[in-house]
């Protein structure tokens, strides 16, 4: 399709000024915190042959066509990762605000993400889009967003505020967002991030969740750090364990954590014998070994549950050049 001339562009504008005044329409006639405006209200608007049209030229995103969207790389997502997004919490630890971004290091005419939340503990009070057309279904326990814009938003540019109220003051909540951002320019991805809310009542410090963390060692900035990204979160009996040396199954799941998760090919065997793809290190095993970042400690065997050829300090998080 060729680009179109600037009186054509033009008109495309108009269009898409209208439909944007048509979707603002449905949202104020819905009632606050239930205004979803279902996929199917989004796609009707988008399916015009203006838009269609603008589509080809900017890049915009029609959620309703059932075409497949290309992979990008693992490799070129886990460099793009730059923009992240921001948790806010209240004084009172009653009310979250999530600020999301879509991610990567360019410019972003459209995107699809997904936060999921504790349902149990948390209720959706308000959702606000930053774009020329911006969508949401809600349900319990996960918010699926999508966005389009015409002109281009700089990389790292809020594209929702999510704001959140505790359901019981006072009463404990699951203090992890997880976000899911699966298509960006038209690209599918697969990037996570874990945003987690201060929890604790008396004092924001993460590391006084656990047992056996001294928020007066050495380490304590740097732990409460890694638990607040979501890049550890210790042992579900309340423990951090901070004194007990890495295993190369926990290397490699932090190491794609900071990454941000990105997407790996499933469908590539690994050579290793002695481990469990399906397990919580599976993917990060899968995207460490396709990234050339291990390659087992030979015979065949990665050792999952063995630290040798890769001693890491959880204290330290330091990584000896000896590695696999």
């Amino acid at each position: 399709m060729e680009k179109m001339n600037e009186n054509e562009t033009k008109d495309v504008a108009v269009q898409v000024r209208d439909y944007q005044t048509e979707l603002e329409q449905i949202v104020s006639n819905l009632p606050l915190g239930s205004h979803t405006v279902q996929s199917q209200d989004l796609t009707d608007m988008l399916n015009s042959a203006a838009v269609e049209e603008a589509a080809a030229s900017y890049g915009a995103l029609n959620t309703a066509a059932e075409k497949t969207a290309s992979a990008k790389p693992a490799a070129d997502i886990a460099s793009e990762q730059t923009a992240s997004s921001e948790i806010i919490t209240s004084e009172d630890q009653n009310t979250v605000t999530l600020k999301l971004v879509p991610g990567g290091t360019t410019p972003t005419t459209n995107g699809l993400m997904s936060v999921s939340y504790d349902a149990a503990g948390w209720e959706l009070k308000d959702v606000i889009g930053n774009a020329q057309y911006f969508s949401y279904k809600a349900e319990a326990g996960k918010v699926t967003l999508g966005y389009v814009s015409v002109d281009s938003m700089p990389a790292g540019e809020q594209v929702a505020e999510l704001t959140f109220t505790r359901m019981n003051a006072g009463k404990d909540a699951d203090p992890r967002f997880t976000v899911q951002k699966t298509e960006r320019n038209e690209q599918r991805i697969d990037e996570v991030e874990h945003l987690t809310a201060n929890s604790n009542r008396d004092d924001p410090c993460p590391s006084k969740e656990f047992q056996d963390l001294s928020t007066t060692a050495w380490y304590h900035e740097s732990v409460d750090y890694v638990l607040s990204k979501g890049i550890m979160q210790g042992y579900g009996d309340g423990t951090f364990r901070p004194d007990e040396t890495a295993t190369r199954a926990q290397v490699v799941t932090l190491l794609y954590r900071i990454a941000g998760e990105p997407a790996v090919d499933d469908s590539k065997a690994l050579p290793f014998t002695d481990v469990n793809l399906e397990s919580w290190y599976g993917s990060a095993l899968r995207w460490a070994y396709q990234n050339g970042i291990t390659t087992g400690v030979g015979n065949g065997k990665f050792a999952p549950g063995a630290d040798r050829y890769i001693p890491v300090s959880k204290q330290s998080g330091q990584i000896s050049e000896n590695r696999s």
